[in-house]
């Protein structure tokens, strides 16, 4: 312990006030419903840790558009509910919470979102191979205005 002793000493972000310098960085889980939404299992992952002692907890990322499905999901206003309780219960551990508000690109396959995958090029990504459709204009604003949307309902949802 005397190699960090400053480890468990409260600090400060800015204005945040964290209990300790324990911080748990976003880590996918594999552990949302279907659907995006947080499980029960998803939760109690987060409960634990929390009561466990750790300061911060970022929770894995989040879906910010409807092309970047197949994990958690953060792009309509349906996921709010089941991220706040998700958030309250880190709080309630002593933790504060944050997210990691995300977007595939064309690090996905369609087969994996159920729709066509979107990128600034049509280069593939070396691991997926899948080619996306070419980002126009219009779609370019979308994605940029669906993480200002995104962080909207993340600051919602107690984030």
């Amino acid at each position: 312990m005397s190699d960090f002793p400053l480890l468990f000493s409260p600090a400060n972000i800015g204005s945040l006030k964290l209990k300790n310098r324990l911080i748990m960085p976003a880590m996918g889980t594999g552990m949302q419903n279907s659907d995006g939404t947080v499980s029960d299992q998803l939760y109690h992952y987060h409960r634990v840790r929390a009561a466990g002692g750790t300061g911060m907890i970022t929770v894995e990322i989040v879906a910010v558009h409807p092309t970047s499905q197949g994990g958690l999901a953060i792009f309509d206003d349906k996921f709010i509910p089941g991220l706040k309780r998700l958030v309250d219960v880190i709080h309630q551990g002593g933790a504060k919470a944050c997210v990691q508000l995300w977007h595939a690109g064309r690090q996905t396959n369609s087969s994996v979102t159920g729709m066509p995958i979107i990128a600034p090029s049509a280069l593939p990504c070396p691991l997926c191979q899948e080619e996306p459709q070419v980002m126009d204009k219009a779609l370019i604003q979308e994605l940029i205005e669906s993480y200002g949307d995104g962080a909207y309902r993340a600051k919602q949802a107690g984030f």
